[in-house]
């Protein structure tokens, strides 16, 4: 392994845990905010130019609608996406660590 590659690979194995960490972060307020706001975009809808987010809503105790204004619908939806994009990227960097670490066990 070149030099260079070594130096990625120390890089990766210090920050792969950290990101992790805050991906689990990011996913616990996005389930936070969705119990109080009363669901999330990605499952709501939008009619006539209202908005609805769709879920449980911790206030109610029930499952169902609420409407919000638009800057909430779009920031529950954006949110929703970089939970989907952080937990995707972890999975794919759990797997290339292992995947690094098996190989650096094999050789040595």
């Amino acid at each position: 392994m070149s030099n260079w590659q070594a130096t990625i690979r120390k890089s990766f194995e210090f920050a792969y845990p950290i990101f992790s960490v805050l991906t689990i972060l990011n996913f616990l307020v996005f389930v936070g905010l969705t119990l109080h706001l009363g669901g999330d975009a990605l499952n709501g809808k939008t009619d006539a130019g209202r908005y609805f987010l769709f879920g449980y809503n911790a206030h109610t105790g029930k499952k169902g609608y609420t409407e919000v204004n638009e800057v909430i619908f779009q920031y529950s939806r954006w949110h929703a996406y970089s939970v989907i994009i952080t937990w995707l990227l972890m999975l794919a960097g759990s797997i290339t660590l292992k995947s690094s670490i098996r190989r650096k066990k094999s050789r040595g």
